[in-house]
């Protein structure tokens, strides 16, 4: 009951899944930093979560796991029994979530600690040097493949047509 509040079930988890959130609770908050190294990998995929924190740190989106700690989704794999992380409800992206910083703080996020305040998942796996690794590694390859500029902008200028006729219709 203690985890009722803090996490909102979008089915009804199986005692051993409910065990397995708890337990992974546990290592974050309480584990030595020993024990949350060897155990990590057990419960988070690393490099898939390598990839999510890559690309919500390029965004800059602080409505999510980086400010507010909302906005995304932990999913436990049942094929991999790890957890995953989904991002969405993404409007605030591009450093344009004013709650929670100033635009001179949003503009000097750091890569290697781009969230607000204490977040001790985050502290404690970007403290993990194969997350680390993983992370560095997908910065620098989404940097020279998807997060070009002039991709970015084609993107937005193809989107702007599709949307434009219902902007104009709702301006009013």
């Amino acid at each position: 009951s203690a985890y009722a509040k803090a996490y909102d079930p979008k089915d009804d988890p199986t005692p051993a899944q409910q065990k397995r959130v708890i337990d992974f609770a546990r290592l974050v908050s309480k584990g030595s930093d020993e024990e949350f190294r060897a155990k990590l990998g057990e419960y988070l995929d690393i490099d898939e979560f390598a990839r999510y924190m890559a690309v919500t740190a390029w965004l800059s989106t602080l409505d999510s796991i980086l400010g507010m700690g909302q906005n995304f989704y932990v999913y436990l794999n049942p094929k991999t029994n790890k957890f995953e992380f989904l991002p969405w409800d993404l409007d605030h992206s591009f450093g344009q979530f004013m709650m929670a910083a100033s635009q001179e703080q949003r503009e000097q996020l750091s890569i290697l600690q781009p969230w607000m305040g204490p977040v001790k998942l985050l502290e404690r796996v970007y403290a993990d040097e194969r997350f680390k690794k993983a992370y560095l590694e997908k910065m620098a390859e989404y940097d020279r493949t998807i997060f070009q500029p002039e991709r970015i902008a084609a993107q937005v200028d193809e989107i702007a047509k599709a949307i434009r006729p219902a902007v104009s219709e709702e301006s009013e």
